[in-house]
């Protein structure tokens, strides 16, 4: 829970969340608004997309209410293809995403995320799992990135660790 004016924030080199989904309303309101400022001090401020990307309204808060603040954002091939796809566009089996997602198609997706509204992203981060990562920078492919596999056990999950790996 982020207060208002947080040191946490307000002091930080690179700011991330992992997911907008969970918070009271209030709360992802007064984050966006902390990112926005942030990132107008040149703070380095990302987002993990996160699995409620399916949702339409967590994908409408993520466009409206984070994208002015965001410079980065990550997360897998899925969370991309929710929160990119376009209105009718839609893949029968949920199981399918992955295969849908080629690299190339990655890149069309993280595109169309530049794209939208009034943002200021620089970079989309998308992680494949054990088959690496697409860094793509605005309106090109920037470059892939072998998987790594950390030596402790982690349990904010994989993206988190991949995100961190990326931000050092």
């Amino acid at each position: 829970h982020i207060q208002k004016s947080s040191p946490y924030v307000k002091n930080s080199k690179v700011a991330v969340m992992s997911t907008l989904g969970g918070f009271d309303i209030s709360v992802l309101e007064e984050t966006a608004r902390q990112f926005k400022a942030a990132l107008d001090k040149g703070v380095v401020t990302a987002l993990d997309l996160g699995g409620y990307m399916k949702n339409p309204d967590y994908r409408a808060l993520f466009e409206k209410l984070f994208l002015p603040g965001l410079r980065w954002v990550c997360g897998n091939e899925k969370e991309l293809y929710w929160a990119a796809k376009r209105e009718g566009e839609n893949i029968k089996s949920p199981d399918k995403i992955r295969e849908f997602m080629t690299p190339e198609k990655a890149v069309e997706f993280a595109n169309r995320i530049f794209e939208t509204g009034d943002n200021r992203l620089e970079l989309i981060n998308i992680h494949y799992g054990k088959d690496g990562t697409i860094l793509v920078r605005r309106g090109k492919y920037s470059h892939e990135m072998p998987s790594f596999h950390p030596p402790i056990k982690n349990n904010s999950g994989p993206g988190n660790v991949q995100n961190a790996g990326i931000i050092y």
